[in-house]
């Protein structure tokens, strides 16, 4: 497989799932992944990838122009598989699909920080539509942060280099892609969940549910 990669002539689709890789195959493969060109579906779901290898598997998505959905179930992705996930997704323009379940991208709920900068780059992204991030622990702060991605766009500061003297400004962003996101066996409260999937169903562009957004104002 490593040589199909190497040489663009991959399948579309590829799997690996089940598969006990280990850190430097899942490394090698994510390497090449990065640059190829001919993969469009890549499934490394229960592989028992450990979050310092699923950061390396999030950064194919800096230089990776072709891959459209990347599926990594039941491994052991944790904050910093979740902080690259986030860096990678803002300069990202093709992924549509991305599968995170039962993973644990809080650390049981230890360590947030890789979620939130995770959520805030949702915010810039513009083609992700798919969001799989069931059972996971995630607690009621991360709910919150996901039903505001949606809602309202978030302040991110940007700094600009022109001369004499950097600049830094701060530009708002909305998520207006999104249309499918897992969130089931999370510790959400019903009332964030409900908004969550709301939403969701305003960016389907569902008429009646615009409407009733309109009258609720």
């Amino acid at each position: 497989m490593l040589v199909k990669l190497e040489n663009n002539t991959t399948p579309k689709e590829y799997s690996a799932s089940g598969l006990e890789l280990g850190a430097a195959r899942t490394r090698i493969m994510a390497s090449w992944v990065a640059q190829n060109h001919s993969l469009c579906h890549l499934h490394l779901s229960r592989a028992q990838i450990k979050d310092e290898d699923g950061a390396e598997i999030a950064k194919i998505l800096y230089t990776n122009k072709t891959l459209r959905k990347l599926e990594l179930e039941g491994n052991q992705l944790g904050p910093k598989s979740a902080t690259v996930f986030g860096k990678a997704l803002i300069v990202n323009t093709t992924l549509q699909a991305l599968d995170l379940e039962n993973n644990s991208l809080t650390n049981d709920s230890d360590d947030a920080k890789g979620m939130i900068e995770l959520i805030h780059a949702l915010s810039k992204n513009t083609t992700l539509i798919s969001l799989n991030l069931g059972n996971n622990k995630l607690e009621q702060a991360i709910g919150l942060e996901l039903r505001k991605m949606l809602e309202q766009p978030a302040q991110v500061p940007e700094t600009y280099y022109p001369e004499p003297a950097p600049i830094q400004r701060v530009l708002c962003y909305k998520n207006t892609s999104m249309i499918d996101l897992e969130i089931a066996f999370n510790n959400f409260t019903l009332e964030d969940v409900s908004h969550l999937a709301f939403n969701l169903v305003l960016e389907k562009g569902d008429p009646e549910a615009t409407q009733r957004e309109q009258a609720s104002l």
